[in-house]
């Protein structure tokens, strides 16, 4: 059968050959990557055919030539005369990371936002007297956290849940939803689809689905809608992470509802460590403090913090919720459907892959939350009282990478604490295979940067107040870990294929 023709994928610049051998080498691997004869130094990687998935295979053939550069760099240069520059170090010439892509966050007035936020003290706890969700409307429907936190209100409330989905193909907004619905729950809940479950075509960026919902006296909007790509060379993420968020608070401060937005630990953000002292904590009371963010995902999640506590600030009735580790559901195990998508998995598979782990890594800490855990404690959290603003929802418990690894060997998996001279040279090796390589992506997407590390935390205050209303988080056991691993390696996430 003969194929349709594909439209020409090709540059917007004229073609400027490579002036020195680091542009060579760069313009080579894009053109052995995306299968193009001649690549020029002003080419877009993400223009000419680029994607996430051809990105690794860039940077680890880039690697390769004896170069030291991060997945997410190739996000923020995108050209081989940027990436060129970046990896001489012509600092005073090249297009780094922050100037290409990332705004200085530092550079906005947080007075009206630190004023809100000394307001959430331990001393609200007292003040804990039960809001009534009503009605709500729930975006992201369809996603892992979105369908427990329907399953949650399902069981808990009594209200209608409006939930938001896209069509897609031939699939309706209910079709979508009663699958999910199946897939996590064995059961359709047909009996509710379009009386109790409203399903609503459409999503947070777009006003005219905001319209359509005016006048429906929706209590509470709960937004699960998020991009959770990391790295993304596009402008989808901005739209749907910043413009849908500022689209909710419109519409919430025209309905006089209360919004609690899903946001994520990640925007802590990072820190260079000596600049760490015994105040740099991140608690419910603070959003910036001096962290870099080093990834468009968090940024745009950052960014949307942001506007929200703006507007509480100007008197609308709001929650953040930054969540961690989102993992397999405490009760089974069951893990989300699209797997493959999950970092921390992904860094699983490149040790299991490599069959090794580092000695110096067992005892870094690991937050997991399990899913189910998770859309208990929001829906629970929802309820508090207006001056309660950011709360941190997720496991105040911490396990060591030793408890994974060790799992993941009582599970039947070949992996061998070595040092890392020994793991590093592993390491090497597999980068060399143009197969094995492949499976190095967990651990390249998300390397260490140099004197950056992770701002501490703690959530002493949002796990009172989840223990004030009798919900605690669990301790992950050993069956807990090997149950997930198991149904990961069931679903073929761990063959070599």
């Amino acid at each position: 059968m003969r194929q349709p023709l594909l439209p020409e994928i090709g540059s917007t610049f004229d073609y400027v050959a490579p002036a020195n051998e680091v542009e060579e080498g760069i313009c080579g691997v894009y053109s052995n990557i995306l299968k193009i004869d001649k690549v020029g130094t002003h080419d877009n990687f993400f223009e000419i055919g680029g994607s996430s998935m051809s990105a690794i295979k860039a940077i680890i053939q880039i690697i390769n030539l004896g170069y030291s550069i991060k997945y997410g760099d190739l996000f923020k240069l995108k050209t081989p005369l940027a990436v060129a520059k970046f990896l001489t170090d012509h600092k005073e010439e090249a297009e780094t990371a922050e100037e290409v892509q990332l705004e200085d966050i530092s550079d906005y007035d947080y007075s009206a936002i630190n004023r809100v936020l000394e307001k959430n003290k331990p001393d609200l706890w007292e003040n804990f007297t039960g809001y009534n969700l009503g009605d709500v409307l729930l975006t992201g429907a369809t996603g892992y956290l979105g369908i427990h936190v329907l399953k949650e209100l399902i069981d808990k409330e009594t209200g209608r849940i409006y939930c938001m989905v896209r069509s897609k193909g031939s699939l309706t907004p209910s079709q979508r939803l009663k699958t999910q619905l199946m897939y996590y729950f064995s059961d359709t809940f047909d009996e509710t689809i379009g009386t109790r479950i409203i399903p609503v075509d459409g999503d947070i960026t777009n006003m005219a689905t905001l319209k359509s919902l005016e006048g429906m006296k929706i209590s509470t909007v709960i937004n699960c809608a998020a991009s959770v790509k990391h790295f993304d060379a596009s402008s989808e993420i901005e739209k749907i992470n910043v413009d849908g968020v500022v689209n909710l608070i419109g519409f919430c401060k025209g309905e006089n509802a209360r919004l609690i937005h899903i946001s994520t630990m990640s925007t802590f953000g990072l820190i260079e460590k000596d600049k760490l002292s015994k105040e740099t904590v991140m608690n419910e009371s603070r959003l910036y403090m001096g962290q870099k963010i080093d990834n468009k995902y968090v940024l745009t999640k950052f960014k949307a913090e942001r506007h929200v506590l703006q507007s509480v600030s100007e008197g609308l009735d709001a929650k953040i919720m930054r969540v961690g580790n989102l993992m397999g559901r405490h009760s089974d195990g069951e893990f989300q459907i699209n797997f493959r998508s999950n970092a921390f998995v992904n860094v699983l598979k490149s040790y299991k892959v490599l069959g090794m782990f580092p000695l110096s890594q067992l005892i870094s800490p690991l937050e997991i939350s399990p899913i189910d855990c998770t859309a208990r404690a929001v829906v629970s959290l929802s309820r508090a009282p207006h001056e309660i603003v950011v709360l941190h929802v997720y496991n105040n418990y911490r396990l060591n990478m030793a408890n994974v690894i060790f799992a993941m060997q009582q599970y039947g998996f070949e992996v061998t604490l070595v040092s890392d001279k020994v793991f590093d040279e592993r390491f090497g090796e597999f980068m060399k295979d143009s197969i094995k390589s492949e499976y190095l992506s967990g651990l390249l997407q998300y390397q260490p940067g140099g004197n950056l590390v992770e701002v501490p935390d703690e959530n002493n205050f949002t796990t009172t107040l989840l223990y004030k209303n009798g919900i605690r988080w669990p301790l992950a056991s050993d069956d807990y870990s090997i149950k997930l691993i198991g149904l990961l390696d069931g679903l073929g996430f761990f063959d070599e294929d």
